[in-house]
């Protein structure tokens, strides 16, 4: 027979949906699953699956109950300028999923969807964060605010950015965290010695919640994927510093750049790869060399591997593991089995693999 299953509770209405009963089904299964499920699809005012469905996921096993992938995409607020930036991983959006009726997407702007059913359930991918571009400045990729939308487009949270310190273009920049989980916001608030910036970093979920902050003086960061530390380099020393990690308790370390010789000149930069989970990170540090092999001096890059733990902790480093003449410099990864890849380019390419101590590994 047919009956209308309802559930409601505390300060929550959850809809209906029609539900076939069998008398052979024993219903005390459709307790605590199927309130988790009428959560998880709890649209207001919406159909959500039926009691039946919820006692064929709860007869799986737990390894292939997993979430369905979006069946459509809800676009950006009509008319928001969307930054784009390396420092966002490219488009300045993060991405979130919800459960709503196709009825009520497709009255969001969903496409692909026409011709179903508007009382079925689907998952739908919608913009959780928009950084909107800075359009006073238009050759330079910078983010005038922060947006915070739930699952409906509407507007949650706005965090205005500064633009700049008081007679100075010296404007907010925003970098995101890999897995785009996380959101730091570096704020210039006075100027220092050298023309240089004092800057304040505030890291925010993708709530727009406040998680830490701290000041400092580096020129750029690299914010780690769980949130609790990033990674820079500052200029007050000529091109010869040292890079620092931050959190949230201020400076947690400093990590000394690679050997030292009367020809070496300057640093010129690092690259960076975190762990998955953020424990630790793999660093290339370069530094640049002038040699007189070819009867004049010529630029060469020495580069050096440090391997850090998220405390400051160095595990390991390796000297002078590339010397590139034209300025083609290694690159590093950290792959999904935690191995650092480090893949050189002169004089010929070379990979090299390790594992989180420091011994290498085969090749792959």
């Amino acid at each position: 027979m047919k009956m209308i299953a309802v559930l409601t509770l505390p300060g929550l209405l959850i809809a209906f949906s029609t539900c076939s009963f069998a008398d052979t089904v024993d219903r005390s299964k459709a307790t605590d699953h199927w309130v988790d499920q009428c959560v998880a699809s709890a649209v207001l005012g919406d159909v959500i699956v039926g009691i039946d469905q919820a006692l064929a996921l709860e007869d799986r096993p737990a390894s292939d109950v997993r979430p369905a992938p979006a069946e459509a995409v809800l676009p950006v607020p009509r008319g928001t300028d969307v930054a784009r930036d390396d420092n966002l991983w490219g488009e300045g959006v993060i991405w979130s999923e919800a459960r709503m009726t196709i009825g009520r997407a497709l009255a969001l702007g969903a496409t692909g969807l026409d011709g179903r059913d508007t009382s079925e359930v689907v998952r739908v991918k919608y913009p959780k964060v928009v950084m909107v571009r800075d359009e006073t400045v238009p050759y330079e990729p910078l983010v005038k605010e922060i947006d915070f939308l739930d699952e409906y487009g509407r507007l949650k949270k706005v965090l205005p950015l500064q633009r700049n310190i008081p007679e100075k273009q010296s404007h907010a920049r925003v970098v995101l965290s890999e897995n785009r989980q996380y959101i730091c916001v570096n704020t210039p608030y006075e100027e220092g010695p050298k023309d240089l910036l004092k800057i304040e970093s505030c890291v925010f979920d993708t709530d727009g919640n406040l998680i830490w902050k701290a000041r400092h003086g580096l020129d750029t960061v690299k914010l780690s994927p769980n949130g609790r530390y990033f990674v820079g380099e500052n200029g007050e020393c000529g091109g010869q510093c040292s890079i620092k990690m931050y959190g949230e308790n201020g400076k947690i370390a400093e990590i000394r750049r690679g050997i030292r010789e009367k020809t070496e000149r300057g640093d010129s930069g690092f690259r960076i790869a975190f762990s998955s989970d953020g424990s630790y990170f793999a660093l290339i540090t370069e530094t640049i060399v002038r040699d007189k092999s070819l009867g004049s001096f010529v630029d060469r890059l020495r580069a050096h591997l440090v391997v850090v733990r998220e405390n400051g902790e160095e595990l390991w480093r390796r000297e002078d593991i590339s010397s590139a003449w034209r300025g083609i410099g290694p690159t590093v990864s950290i792959l999904e089995d935690g191995t650092i890849k480090v893949v050189t380019y002169e004089p010929d390419e070379h990979m090299y693999y390790f594992d989180k101590e420091g011994h290498e590994l085969g090749p792959r």
